[in-house]
C-alpha cells in the first residue's frame, strides 16, 4: 500500500506513467497472492513437489516484477522533480529584450544587441560588423522609432541612461558585454522596451553629435 501511494502521489510525475505503474503494481501484487496460495495448497495437501517448485519460481518472478515496478516509478518521480528544478532557460525568470541594428546613412553597419535581466541585474551583449573602425557611441534614445530617435534616454540635460561605447577593429567588427546597467528590461521608469538603440559613427572631435551608423528598436523577447 505504501508503494502504491508513493507512485500515485510522487512529486510532479507524469499522470499517464502513474496510471501504468499503478496498474502494473496492482496486477502483479494480485498475481503474487494467488501464486503464494497455490504454493501453500500444493505443499500442504497434494504433496506435488514438482508443482510446488514451479509455482515457487512464479512467486519469485512476480515478486521481482513488483519490486522493479516500484523502483522504476520512484526513479521516474525523482527524475521529473529534478528536471523541474533544472536550469531550463524558460523557467529561470530571466527577462530578455533585443534589437537588430540596421545601417543608416549608407554606413553598411549591422549587428545585434541583447539585454538580459536576471535577479535585478541587467547585462548587455552587442555584436556589430561592417562598421568603420574606431570607438562608437551606442545609446538608448528617448524616441519611439529609428526615423526620429530623439534625444538620449533620460531627463533633459542628463543623467542619461543606457550610454555605452563599442570598439571596432580594423576589420569592421566589434563587440561589447557589460553589466550593472542603469536601465531595465522589466517595466519601469527606465525600461529599454520600445526605445531605439543607436550606434553612432566615431566622434570627429567636434561638438555636434556624430551621425547615426545603425539603429534598431528594442523589443521584448
Amino acid at each position: 500500500m505504501e508503494r502504491r501511494l508513493q507512485v500515485a502521489h510522487g512529486p510532479r510525475t507524469n499522470r499517464a506513467e502513474e496510471r501504468r505503474a499503478s496498474i502494473l503494481v496492482n496486477a502483479t501484487s494480485s498475481s503474487l497472492v494467488v501464486v503464494r496460495a497455490l504454493v501453500k495448497e500444493n505443499a500442504m495437501h497434494r504433496k506435488n513437489w514438482k508443482s510446488v517448485i514451479m509455482l515457487g519460481g512464479l512467486w519469485v518472478a512476480a515478486s521481482s516484477v513488483v519490486s522493479l515496478a516500484c523502483s522504476s516509478s520512484d526513479s521516474d518521480s525523482g527524475n521529473t522533480a529534478d528536471s523541474g528544478a533544472s536550469g531550463d532557460p524558460s523557467t529561470t525568470g530571466a527577462k530578455v529584450a533585443s534589437a537588430t541594428l540596421a545601417a543608416q546613412n549608407d554606413s553598411g553597419a549591422s549587428g545585434t544587441a541583447t539585454f538580459t535581466e536576471n535577479g535585478g541585474a541587467v547585462t548587455l551583449t552587442v555584436s556589430v560588423k561592417g562598421v568603420e573602425p574606431g570607438t562608437h557611441g551606442l545609446h538608448v534614445h528617448n524616441g519611439a522609432d529609428c526615423t526620429s530617435p530623439g534625444p538620449h534616454y533620460g531627463p533633459d540635460g542628463g543623467p542619461y541612461h543606457g550610454e555605452f561605447t563599442v570598439k571596432v577593429d580594423d576589420s569592421g567588427n566589434g563587440s561589447l558585454t557589460t553589466s550593472d546597467l542603469n536601465v531595465t528590461v522589466s517595466p519601469g521608469e527606465y525600461s529599454v522596451i520600445g526605445h531605439p538603440l543607436v550606434l553612432h559613427f566615431p566622434s570627429d572631435g567636434g561638438t555636434a553629435p556624430p551621425p547615426r551608423a545603425a539603429c534598431g528598436m528594442i523589443v521584448k523577447q
